[in-house]
Formats: structure tokens, C-alpha cells, sequence
């Protein structure tokens, strides 16, 4: 027995459903996105770890969007490693390597890439050590960073920071060098002072940079990222 055919009142029910489904799914967003937004309460504290997992990393919002701040410094994760090299049959040390670069120009390409949360990770991780060691730097003068290279820092500083720095950075160096076993490898940050806004029309500097290096650490094996490229 052929089925009757639809009629218009049951496409315009169908139409008002989806309508009505949309609008509660834009109502919990918008929901989600205000009390992301919202200062730390009583009332937005027990539901936070929720709203943070929703808004981070596609929704994060700032009010540097509306009232935009310049900014004043930018920072650079590089690394080397100390490895054997198979085919030479010898110990190799490589040379300084671009790690967060390679991250942030992918991520440019497409802001949905699973390396966006590698990105952004490295990127808080980074600038929170940079932030910690400037603050421990402020209170106890009589300790010198200027010369790290050769007295390079430790990384006990801010433990959990830096493991997320030395991670990413030799997954890095497993896809920049994929001939070479890596035994240990040294992290270091390249701090690049930029114009402030009253001399925005001055040329960058390129010798305004601070580099921290960090102390050699042992490899721990760390997979290549899934879909990065060399």
C-alpha cells in the first residue's frame, strides 16, 4: 500500500522542531560563553572545569577583542638535542631548532587542527615560566639570568610548565630529526622585546631578545605529533 504523501502541516511541524532545536542549542552556547566570561564567583566556581573544557580552545573570548592591547613582547620555544646518529655511527649534538614556530603557522592554516590545543598548551605553559622566572628574578636580585647559556636554569622553577615545554619540544625534534635517537635534549625561550604603542612606528630591534636556556634533560621517548609536518 503506497504511503500518503507528506502533507505541508507535517514539513511546517518538522521546520518549527528544528527551529526550536537550533534555538535551545544557541541559547546553552551563548549560556555556556557568558558564564565562561563571568569573574570568579561563588555562583560560577563549582561549574568552571565545565565551562572551561566548552570554551577552550574555539570559543575563548577576551576583552582585549573589544578594547584591543598591543603586544609588548614575543615569544619563541626553540630546542637541540643531544642524540646517535645511526648512520654515522657517532654522538651528534643538533643545533638550535624552532619549535613553537612550525605550531603556530599550522595552527594559522586551519584553527581547527588537533595541533591548535598542542599550540595553545605550550603557549600558556610558555609565557607562565617566562612570567615566573621574570617574578623570581624580581625578588631575589641576587640571582643572575642574564647568562644562561652557560649557567642554564632549572627547571624546578615551575615544574608543570616546563614539562609541557619539554615535551612538545621533543616531539618536535622526533619529526625534525627523524634519524636520530634522541638520549637528551635542552629547551630554551626567546624573548623578543616589541616597540611599545607610543613607538609603534620604530623598527623592531632584533638584538632586544633575552634567551633563556634550561638545564639538559634526559628524553623520555616522546611520540611524534599525529599530523604535524617536518
Amino acid at each position: 500500500m503506497a504511503k500518503p504523501p507528506r502533507t505541508v502541516l507535517h514539513s511546517d511541524q518538522s521546520l518549527f522542531v528544528l527551529i526550536v532545536f537550533l534555538g535551545l542549542l544557541l541559547t546553552v552556547h551563548f549560556l555556556f560563553i557568558i558564564g565562561f566570561n563571568l569573574p570568579t564567583s561563588p555562583l560560577t566556581t563549582p561549574f568552571r572545569p565545565m565551562l572551561v573544557r566548552y570554551a577552550i580552545p574555539y570559543f575563548q573570548q577576551r576583552w582585549t577583542f573589544f578594547a584591543p592591547k598591543p603586544p609588548t613582547q614575543t615569544v619563541t620555544v626553540v630546542a637541540r638535542a643531544k642524540a646517535w646518529n645511526d648512520a654515522t655511527k657517532q654522538n651528534v649534538e643538533t643545533a638550535w631548532v624552532d619549535v613553537s614556530g612550525p605550531l603556530v603557522e599550522q595552527e594559522k592554516n586551519s584553527r581547527m587542527a588537533p595541533l591548535a590545543l598542542v599550540q595553545l598548551g605550550l603557549s600558556n605553559a610558555t609565557l607562565q615560566f617566562v612570567n615566573d622566572v621574570g617574578e623570581l628574578a624580581r625578588k631575589d636580585t641576587s640571582r643572575d639570568f642574564s647568562n644562561s647559556v652557560e649557567h642554564p636554569i632549572a627547571p624546578d622553577i615551575d615544574p608543570l610548565d616546563f614539562m609541557a615545554m619539554n615535551r612538545t619540544a621533543e616531539a618536535s625534534l622526533t619529526i625534525q630529526f627523524p634519524d636520530l635517537k634522541i638520549d637528551k635534549l635542552q629547551v630554551g625561550v626567546a624573548v623578543h622585546d616589541l616597540p611599545t604603542f607610543e613607538d609603534r612606528f620604530k623598527p623592531d630591534d632584533p638584538q632586544n631578545v633575552v634567551f633563556l636556556a634550561l638545564k639538559w634533560q634526559d628524553a623520555q621517548h616522546i611520540a611524534p605529533f599525529c599530523c604535524a609536518k617536518n
